[in-house]
């Protein structure tokens, strides 16, 4: 992979890091609240809302951070075809990653149900149809922003800030993210953790988290459509 200088932020602090594993920490834990005590959608909805909302606020909240955020909303940037928006290997990149995490999910249900894995935690369900298209445009989308801008766009770049691998820096990542979702059980959690590390190097390659914004919301509004 081509260098990623550019992404490593050189003027992180430790309290910098210190910030962001706090986020990571939150991350982790809050499913015992939101999944175990938090019974009603709307309210499971606005808490989650809130978090999220949180989390983009709080990437933006210190310079060396939001230089990083700033950085990975630019155009797509790939070593073969250049910068831009409508860039077709972009979108031929898209395509695939979609197709795979569908792959992937697929996996996941097989291999959730075969050995009934446990779930610690599930999402209320809807109680009417309002409630149900807001969440799956205004709350997907935030979700979706909110996931790549942290565990994509910051965490790779502060955990690259230590780890002089690039590849390991995914990896790490990628596993993170995926012990951000634990409670949905442990067949869950792999999949998401290969998930993760296969949108943290299309992230490393194109430079952009702006696609996989795109194709993170669209993965999201299939599966949880009904």
């Amino acid at each position: 992979m081509r260098d990623f200088q550019l992404a490593r932020p050189l003027s992180v602090t430790h309290f910098e890091t210190a910030f962001v594993a706090a986020i990571l920490i939150v991350n982790v834990l809050d499913d015992f609240l939101l999944g175990t005590q938090i019974t009603e959608i709307n309210d499971y909805l606005l808490a989650d809302y809130v978090k999220k909302s949180l989390i983009v606020i709080l990437c933006l909240s210190t310079a060396p951070v939001r230089a990083i955020v700033r950085q990975s909303i630019s155009a797509p940037d790939l070593p073969w075809s250049g910068s831009g928006w409508l860039n077709g290997h972009v979108l031929a990149l898209l395509a695939g990653i979609l197709l795979c995490d569908h792959l992937l999910h697929g996996l996941g249900e097989f291999f959730s149900s075969w050995l009934e894995a446990p779930v610690v935690a599930n999402i209320p369900a809807y109680h009417d149809d309002i409630v149900r298209y807001f969440d799956l445009t205004f709350g997907l989308m935030l979700n979706s922003v909110a996931e790549e801008v942290f565990y994509r766009a910051v965490l790779i770049a502060v955990v690259f800030r230590y780890v002089p691998s690039l590849g390991t820096s995914i990896l790490i990542a990628g596993l993170l993210f995926g012990a951000a979702h634990w409670s949905q059980g442990i067949v869950w959690t792999v999949v998401i953790s290969l998930s993760g590390v296969m949108y943290g190097y299309l992230y490393c390659l194109t430079r952009s988290i702006v696609p996989l914004v795109i194709v993170h919301y669209i993965h999201n509004l299939i599966v949880f459509t009904p």
